[in-house]
């Protein structure tokens, strides 16, 4: 006859676990955005100009100015509407984390 020996804190540690990895799912599932008909949008992909400048930490004046051509951000126009994808403004804060670290270490 085969005996077993439970390990009690083994099972809790592994109950939590798994509970822990089902919270974050359901947090996660419940803060995308649903529409009918529609796939489930979990972020926008392009801010408006208040949006982009408040995600950035920088004033609108300022993200004006390095928006293209004046700068280096690229947008994206939708009728009178100044649009900016989330990949951009991602790519110019790594172009400009780059750039402060080498600057630092000359």
């Amino acid at each position: 006859m085969l005996t077993m020996t439970i390990n009690q804190e083994a099972v809790a540690e592994l109950v939590e676990l798994v509970a822990t990895a089902v919270v974050a799912k359901l947090q996660a599932d419940c803060t995308a955005l649903t529409r009918p008909g529609r796939e489930v949008l979990t972020e926008k992909l392009l801010l408006p100009t208040d949006e982009a400048a408040a995600a950035c930490s920088i004033s609108a004046r300022l993200l004006w100015d390095l928006t293209a051509p004046r700068g280096p951000i690229h947008s994206v126009r939708a009728g009178s509407r100044v649009l900016y994808p989330i990949s951009e403004l991602r790519r110019w804060i790594e172009a400009e984390t780059k750039s402060s670290v080498a600057a630092s270490t000359k």
